[in-house]
């Protein structure tokens, strides 16, 4: 009988700490997106400025996951960021640099991530 009050405690207890760790990553992940879209909103390349402005972040309540996307540059992302041939005006080929800036977004906003989670829960 003891052993039955001892494992429903540790379960409660299980239970207490798996809705902490649930909604202490909920909040932060949504932080984290927010930062990650401000900081690719300064980074990304600015011929115009109407890419960098795109920037944006999507909510799924369903599956609980958030996405940082383009939302109306979106097939220019891969090109800026890993280069491609391009034409000259001589009407030769020549190649553009890659202008590598959601990359090292989604490392930092990775590393961000993990650390705000691991202070939070250590409160």
């Amino acid at each position: 009988m003891a052993l039955d009050s001892v494992s429903s405690q540790i379960a409660e207890i299980l239970d207490e700490y798996e809705k902490k760790v649930r909604e202490t990553a909920e909040k932060d992940i949504e932080q984290v997106a927010k930062d990650t879209v401000q900081r690719l909103k300064q980074t990304s390349p600015k011929d115009s400025g109407d890419y960098a402005r795109s920037w944006t972040l999507k909510r799924d309540r369903a599956t609980k996951t958030t996405t940082v996307y383009n939302k109306d540059h979106y097939r220019l992302t891969h090109l800026l960021e890993k280069g491609h041939i391009k034409r000259n005006q001589a009407g030769t080929y020549g190649r553009q640099d890659p202008q590598e800036h959601i990359g090292p977004a989604e490392k930092e906003a990775s590393a961000e991530l993990v650390r705000k989670i691991e202070e939070d829960l250590s409160k």
